[in-house]
């Protein structure tokens, strides 16, 4: 992927959850990602007039694997902390194990 479709992606993939957002700002972050539908469809059209709609459509199929590959990498993390496999460098830690 292109890096516009990789950044666009990102964005997606952040504003995906609403249940993790306040229910005032719901609005915002549905215009958010329309925005950045449209955004994503106006750059495929002028980027790749000939396969842009096959190019949304396997970036969206792609949510669902990141998704599950982030579930998965979260969980081994979490395993090698609870049985202390593992030493974790703080940031890492406090980023992924929510300690100090």
């Amino acid at each position: 992927i292109e890096r516009f479709e990789c950044v666009l992606l990102k964005t997606l993939l952040l504003f995906e959850c609403f249940n993790v957002y306040p229910s005032d700002r719901k609005p915002e972050i549905a215009a958010i990602r329309s925005r950045c539908m449209n955004s994503l469809a106006a750059y495929e059209a002028r980027e790749h007039p000939l396969d842009g709609i096959e190019r949304i459509g396997t970036l969206l199929l792609m949510i669902a694997n990141i998704r599950n590959s982030i579930l998965v990498t979260g969980r081994h993390i979490h395993t090698q902390d609870i049985f202390s496999l593992m030493k974790f460098e703080p940031l890492v830690a406090d980023i992924f194990l929510n300690k100090d």
